[in-house]
């Protein structure tokens, strides 16, 4: 399971931390989320040394808005405190277009 961010004091800890981290964004209300969560967890295993997070957009708007997350599932990477890439719009994203996202940037 990903560790799942659920207050602005948890997001600010997690931007602290070293190294890439990759952050799902997700809404409750979105199938297209939902079919992402299911192959979310593999990624985990797949990518050593890369942290895996989940943030509901309903639950952190004031982030979801500061990052422009208004297409869901998005995923944004940072590298230590910075956001070094982004994928989100408003369509659905396979395993496979995820994989190759995450291949590319970190």
């Amino acid at each position: 399971m990903m560790s799942e961010i659920k207050t602005l004091k948890a997001y600010e800890d997690m931007l602290q931390k070293d190294g890439y981290k990759v952050v799902m964004f997700i809404s409750e209300w979105c199938p297209d989320c939902a079919y992402a969560d299911k192959y979310w967890p593999h990624f985990k295993t797949m990518y050593d040394g890369v942290s895996f997070y989940r943030v509901e957009r309903e639950v952190l708007p004031s982030v979801a808005m500061d990052l422009n997350i208004y297409g869901v599932p998005g995923f944004v990477v940072y590298k230590n405190d910075r956001v070094t890439a982004r994928y989100v719009d408003k369509f659905r994203k396979t395993f496979e277009q995820v994989k190759a996202f995450l291949d590319s940037n970190v």
